[in-house]
C-alpha cells in the first residue's frame, strides 16, 4: 500500500485524483487545500509521496517542496504544473521534485501518468532506505563482532576481511588482501578438506548457509 497526500486548492480536482489513484486499491490518498495544512499533515503522517499543485496562495507547490528539503524530508514530490510553464518545471526540479506533470484537468491518461510517477519513485526510495537499513546493519555488525568476518571468491581467495584478524591470526588484513596470506595456510591441514567440500556446497546452491567447526593454524605457528 502506498499512502499519498495530495495538496491542491481544487476540492473537485482532488476529489478526481484520489477516485483514480484508489480505484485499483494499491493507494491510500489523503487531501488537503494549503501548503499549511500539508506541514501540519507530514509532521503527524508519514507519507510514501507528496502530490502538489503549483498555484497556492501564501505557499505555492515549489515553495513548499523547498521547505521540506531544507527540513530534511525526503518524500517523492510530484508537483502538478500549469500548462506551458516550463520555467516552474525547471525551479521544481531544481528543487528536488521527483516528476512533474502538466494539470489538465480530468485526463485519464495523465492520472495514469501520475499514478506510475507514484508508483516508480516511490519503489526507488524503498529500495534506497532498505540499502542504508542493510549498510547500517553491516557497519553495526563489524563494528561489533568479536571474531573476524571474511568475503572470498569460490576458490577461496580472500576479497575482504575485518574484524580481529590480527589478533586471531597473527596475519594483518593487508597480509589477506595481498595474497600473502591465504586460506590453505590459514587452515590445519588436517581441516582443510572439509573447507573445500564446504566451499562448493555453498557455490552449487544459491543463498545457502553452512556451519564448519576447524582449527587455523597462526602465523607463528600455533
Amino acid at each position: 500500500m502506498i499512502r499519498v497526500l495530495h495538496v491542491d486548492t481544487d476540492p473537485e480536482f482532488l476529489d478526481l485524483v484520489k477516485f483514480f489513484l484508489m480505484r485499483e486499491g494499491m493507494m491510500e490518498v489523503d487531501t488537503v487545500e494549503s501548503s499549511k495544512a500539508a506541514v501540519e499533515r507530514l509532521g503527524s503522517v508519514k507519507y510514501d509521496a507528496v502530490v502538489c499543485g503549483h498555484d497556492m496562495p501564501k505557499v505555492d507547490g515549489i515553495e513548499l517542496l523547498s521547505l521540506l528539503r531544507i527540513q530534511g524530508n525526503q518524500v517523492p514530490f510530484i508537483l502538478f504544473s500549469p500548462k506551458g510553464r516550463e520555467d516552474i518545471v525547471i525551479k521544481a526540479l531544481n528543487n528536488g521534485a521527483d516528476f512533474y506533470l502538466e494539470k489538465s484537468g480530468s485526463s485519464g491518461t495523465s492520472f495514469a501518468d501520475l499514478q506510475h510517477m507514484i508508483g516508480t519513485c516511490v519503489a526507488s526510495r524503498r529500495t534506497e532506505q532498505a540499502l542504508r537499513q542493510s549498510e547500517a546493519r553491516y557497519r553495526n555488525f563489524v563494528k561489533n563482532l568479536h571474531g573476524m568476518a571474511f568475503q572470498t571468491l569460490p576458490d577461496f581467495t580472500p576479497v575482504f576481511c575485518h574484524g580481529l584478524v590480527e589478533e586471531i591470526t597473527g596475519y594483518t588484513e593487508e597480509e589477506f588482501l595481498t595474497g600473502k596470506a591465504t586460506f590453505d595456510r590459514l587452515f590445519h591441514p588436517e581441516d582443510l578438506p572439509d573447507l573445500e567440500k564446504l566451499g562448493s556446497s555453498l557455490v552449487s546452491k544459491a543463498n545457502s548457509t553452512a556451519t564448519l567447526q576447524g582449527r587455523i593454524v597462526r602465523k607463528d605457528g600455533q
